[in-house]
């Protein structure tokens, strides 16, 4: 997912929608690709708090199935809360009035981060994130050019592999 790589940019949740307030706990030194959070209030919402979504009505069926497909997203993947940097970037915006009780959206915050992500810092260690390494060389030899970060690509994804029917943009 790639709200991890918005972890490795020091402005990337903030970016997203997180209060400057609200500071991401993640295990150290980790690969952002290997995404691990470390916050036991985390891991331990149940979506009690949440406002909205526990107002929703559930006296028929049809109720009862949209407030279950309207629980917020850490609630949703309870049993790897942890591993799950777009749940954790959700319970970092926070929003107990909003109907899955977060303000984060994909599309808005995501997409605003994506675009102004660090890149620099998301590639700073060189044995961390294989797979963008191996988008940017593909990027990089569509257009014919030499990627200027330095590092190890993901094994998964070798241009050496000749039985590869198609051998680029293979991380797309």
């Amino acid at each position: 997912m790639i709200e991890a790589w918005l972890f490795a940019d020091p402005a990337g949740p903030t970016n997203a929608g997180v209060s400057a307030s609200r500071v991401p706990k993640l295990v150290t030194p980790n690969d952002p690709e290997c995404f691990y959070s470390d916050d036991p209030a985390f891991t331990a919402d149940s979506g009690a708090d949440c406002l909205a979504w526990n107002a929703l009505p559930d006296e028929t069926p049809k109720q009862r199935k949209k407030k279950h497909d309207s629980r917020p997203i850490w609630v949703k993947c309870s049993t790897r809360w942890s591993l799950h940097p777009k749940a954790y970037l959700a319970w970092l915006c926070m929003d107990r009035v909003e109907k899955t009780c977060s303000a984060y959206s994909e599309s808005k915050g995501g997409a605003y981060a994506l675009e102004r992500i660090a890149w620099n810092s998301l590639l700073a260690q060189v044995d961390h994130c294989c797979f963008v390494r191996s988008m940017i060389n593909d990027i990089a030899s569509c257009l014919g050019v030499t990627s200027e970060f330095a590092g190890a690509c993901a094994s998964e994804t070798d241009l050496a592999d000749k039985y590869r029917r198609n051998r680029l943009l293979r991380n797309v």
